[in-house]
């Protein structure tokens, strides 16, 4: 005779196992892309980064075996396009091209949106250098005289 529990045993591995084809059915991951993706680009057609987001495009396209395609949103300085993206119902199809300034914003104007918060990273594209100039007549030769100085001097 066999006991309640190895009943019970032999009774749950036998739903469990016959159930799982059903329900590994249901969990399976949705197919992507099924349509066109977006990529929305802060700057004019032919300007800075543009060529290098429509050619990304143009591989993706190939890639993925839907079209990609650019969408530019120039103006305000970055602030559009990425309110576009950061606004845009997040379904996977529309991304936004990032570049530093477009970071160092949220420092500088009152956004009604946080690229932190509202927009995930997905790759790396480039990184490119990058330099401070200023007059040889300022009384600060290093960033961080720069910085006391402005601490030191606000209303300047």
């Amino acid at each position: 005779m066999i006991s309640k529990r190895k009943l019970f045993s032999i009774l749950s591995a036998f739903v469990f196992t016959c159930g799982l084809p059903a329900f590994g059915q249901s969990l399976r991951a949705q197919e992507w892309p099924t349509r066109s993706i977006k990529i929305i680009e802060s700057f004019p057609p032919g300007v800075a980064r543009d060529p290098r987001t429509r050619v990304i495009a143009e591989r993706l396209s190939t890639i993925l075996g839907q079209q990609v395609y650019v969408e530019n949103r120039p103006g305000a300085g970055g602030r559009i396009g990425l309110q576009a993206a950061a606004t845009a119902v997040p379904d996977g199809y529309t991304f936004n091209m990032l570049g530093a300034t477009d970071i160092l914003n949220k420092y500088i104007y009152d956004l009604p949106y946080d690229v932190e918060r509202d927009l995930i990273p997905i790759s790396m594209i480039e990184t490119l250098p990058v330099g401070l100039i200023v007059r040889a007549s300022l009384p600060f030769k290093t960033v961080t005289e720069l910085i006391s100085y402005v601490k030191d001097h606000p209303a300047k």
